[in-house]
Formats: C-alpha cells, structure tokens, sequence
C-alpha cells in the first residue's frame, strides 16, 4: 500500500520494528516452553469424540488426562511436536508484533479523517477511534501471521495426537509424510477455521488488553496510595520526618514496576476473554487437521 502512510503518521523507527520482531520472537518461545504440556492435553481433550462422563471416554478431566498420559506415555508425551510448536510460535510472534505498529499506523491515516486517528487531544471519539484502530491491526496482524505459519500448525497437531501408534517420526518425517501422501493442499487443512478463530480472538485480546489495563492501572495506583498513606505517620505526629521527594529515578523504577504488573494482568484477563470467546472454533480447527 506505498503512499497511504502520509508523512509524520504514527509509527516506530525500523530499530524499534525489530526490536518488537525480536520480542515476538522471544515471547513465543517462552510461552510455549512453559505452557507445551497443557496445550498437548488441551489439543487431546479436543480431539476426543467421546464425551468426558461416557464410560470409553479415554480422557476424563484434565487431571484425568494428565495422570493417563504420564502412565501410559511417559513424561515426554507432554512435549511432543515441540520443536514444529517452537518453530510456529516463534514465527508466528515476528510476524504479528512485526507487522502490527505498520497496520496501526496505516489504519490511524485512514480514519484520521474521521476522527478516529489517535488518542491525542482528550476527544472522546479520538480516544474510541485510538481503541478501534488497535482493535483492527490486531486483527490483520493475526489474520496475515496466521495464514503464514499454517502448515506447521498442521503439523505440530498431527504430531501431538498420535497416541500409540506413531505415524511420524519427527519433525522432517511428518512434513515429508504429508507432502508425500497429502500434497500442498494437506498442509492448509483448517486454515478456514483457523482465521475465522484467530482472527476475532486477536481483535478481541487487542481491544480488550487496553481497556483493561486503563482500569487495571487505576486499581494499582489506587492500592499504592492507600498503601503510602496507611504506612505514613499522621501529620500531627512528632515523629513524623518531612524528607526530600522521591528521586526522578525512584519515581520512574516505582512506575516500570507497576507497569510492568498492570500488563501481565492485563494480557492475562483479555486472554481468558478472547479463548473464551472463540474456543468453539479452536475445537473444529483442532479435528480438521487429524482427517488425513
């Protein structure tokens, strides 16, 4: 889209843009280090046609899940496929937070004739349109991630739902095994589904994480006055010391940390809301890929 950003649209410098790449990147490896195994049970759990309460479900609960795989598995069942899991979230992590302050700022110009082009200057609409804006970039942003890193999402799920018999190897055996058996067109399986989940679940985590972080923020601040004031002697109290105000650095350390809270607070919350939102669709994207 060469000449729709006007000059001085918002954006960041390109030092900036591979800053986000690389705290994508770093930020799905982590991700999926610490939560691999639940996704493995949660991936099981979906692909169960039986429900939980039938006497042949295999997989009855969570715990349920997790005791049977530990017994009849082992515990490296709860990692498999991670290295096509690494290898997608990783990727997946440099294209969306790669692309997103681009979309952003695209979509600022676009509506800037609205109205609805930044949070500046205290209008109401503008503060709305700021929201919107972020709201739509995620979108696209996970739309166009999504579609990229596809196939090795069909990979990684084939992988993760062998139970006893194993139809693939590793990593190259699966991808050869598909393209072999499968063609082209085998590693596009639930890419419909796919969007129609990713897509709405990033609008929704990207248009509620503000939101909430504004009331997250207030909560915070508010605790760490109430806090300031109970721990304060009374102003009439001879041992009370009037000293010097915080220091610039204090004050700016007390705010990254708080800061830093009210985000993972924040990102937590409007994650919970979006997979809610959109599990259903996680469940049929999850069975299309194992039809082989």
């Amino acid at each position: 889209m060469p000449g729709a950003k006007a000059e001085g649209a918002p954006g960041k410098p390109p030092q900036q843009r591979w800053h986000s790449v690389a705290s994508g990147v770093a930020a799905g490896f982590c991700t999926r280090v610490v939560v691999s195994p639940l996704d493995v049970v949660k991936i099981r759990a979906q692909l169960q046609i039986e429900n939980p309460s039938h006497p042949d479900a295999k997989y009855r609960g969570m715990m349920h899940t997790f005791a049977t795989m530990l017994r009849e598995e082992g515990i490296r069942s709860f990692w498999k496929g991670h290295v096509a899991s690494q290898i997608l979230w990783m990727s997946y992590g440099a294209i969306q937070f790669g692309v997103y302050p681009t979309i952003l700022a695209y979509a600022r110009e676009l509506n800037r004739p609205f109205g609805l082009g930044s949070d500046q200057g205290g209008d109401a609409g503008a503060k709305a349109g700021f929201e919107v804006n972020k709201f739509v970039a995620g979108a696209v942003a996970a739309g166009m991630a999504t579609s990229i890193v596809h196939p090795l999402d069909t990979v990684r799920t084939r992988m993760v739902s062998q139970l006893d018999q194993r139809v693939y190897q590793s990593l190259p055996h699966a991808v050869t095994s598909l393209l072999r058996n499968e063609g082209l067109s085998g590693f596009y399986k639930g890419l419909a589904p796919s969007l129609g989940q990713i897509i709405p679940g990033a609008a929704i985590q990207f248009g509620f994480y503000h939101g909430i972080k504004h009331s997250v923020d207030e909560v915070l601040h508010g605790l760490e006055s109430a806090a300031d004031e109970a721990l304060a002697p009374p102003s009439g109290d001879p041992l009370r010391v009037t000293g010097p105000a915080p220091s610039a650095d204090a004050q700016t350390s007390t705010s990254t940390s708080t800061s830093a809270v009210s985000a993972l607070i924040s990102g937590g919350l409007a994650g919970v809301v979006s997979k809610v939102a959109v599990l259903p669709l996680d469940v049929i994207k999850k069975r299309i890929p194992t039809c082989a």
